[in-house]
């Protein structure tokens, strides 16, 4: 998942640069782990999106509209996250507004 938000953020930054985005900047601004930066950036580099030298990102004449055509898939979609799924063995009956539950006794 937190790969996503760093190939979000990043494709963000390059869609709204025009000189270009410096690396260690982007790094500094979202605290993104480098690693991930790293993977998204070889990502983009294998789709011919961007072209990087030194600490620069460029993006390249088609990386604009490829971002405008996949928008929905890139900044709408839904994020899985399993972190939220409550195990069957702990769901219980969801309890009604103003109500009080009984305590268990011993």
């Amino acid at each position: 998942m937190a790969f996503q938000i760093t190939k979000r953020i990043i494709l963000s930054e390059l869609f709204k640069s025009e000189a270009g985005v410096n690396l260690y900047n982007l790094h500094r601004k979202y605290r993104l782990p480098f690693n991930e930066v790293i993977l998204v950036l070889d990502e983009l580099k294998s789709l011919e999106l961007v072209v990087i030298e030194d600490l620069m990102i460029f993006p390249t004449r088609r990386t604009k509209e490829w971002i405008y055509l996949n928008r929905s898939s890139i900044f709408f979609a839904k994020n899985n996250c399993e972190w939220k799924d409550i195990p069957q063995e702990f769901l219980t009956e969801k309890l009604g507004i103003n109500v009080v539950p009984a305590l268990k006794t011993k």
